[in-house]
């Protein structure tokens, strides 16, 4: 895996403020072109819009084979079992992907840790991870994950 990850959680702004999307694209092209190709968002990054702009800058515009995308479920906005999934499902819609390469619990600390065993966060992520959800479904993928 490369040693450079561009996270989405800051992400230039236009005048209006609102992302500037151009820049956005610009600067996703050049990290791709320069032989990375790690994405990290999460669901409340930007207030949802972070993932949006993986969405419209990365996986619109680039094949997804080209790039290892990067979210994170927010456990620590849980309050049943059933939310990961529900999460989950509006998450890969936010950012129209049908699998993560790479899905993490976000801001674990120790109550977020028992929150993430009351609702049995870590059997939902291996749930995804024997499903193919949170990574690559095909060998020649995995081979890129360590």
């Amino acid at each position: 895996m490369n040693k450079l990850g561009f996270g989405f959680l800051r992400l230039p702004i236009a005048p209006a403020g609102e992302i500037d999307l151009s820049l956005l694209d610009q600067m996703t092209d050049v990290f791709l072109a320069h032989g990375q190709n790690y994405f990290d968002t999460a669901y409340t990054y930007l207030a949802g819009k972070s993932e949006w702009a993986i969405r419209e800058s990365l996986v619109k515009r680039h094949p997804r084979s080209s790039f290892l995308l990067a979210d994170k479920l927010p456990g620590y906005k849980m309050t049943s079992h059933e939310d990961c999934y529900r999460y989950f499902k509006e998450q890969q819609d936010r950012c129209q992907v049908d699998f993560f390469d790479v899905y993490l619990l976000h801001w674990l600390n120790g109550k977020h840790y028992e929150i993430a065993e009351k609702y049995r966060e870590f059997e939902f992520l291996e749930e995804l991870k024997k499903t193919g959800k949170a990574a690559p479904s095909s060998p020649d993928a995995a081979m890129r994950l360590p």
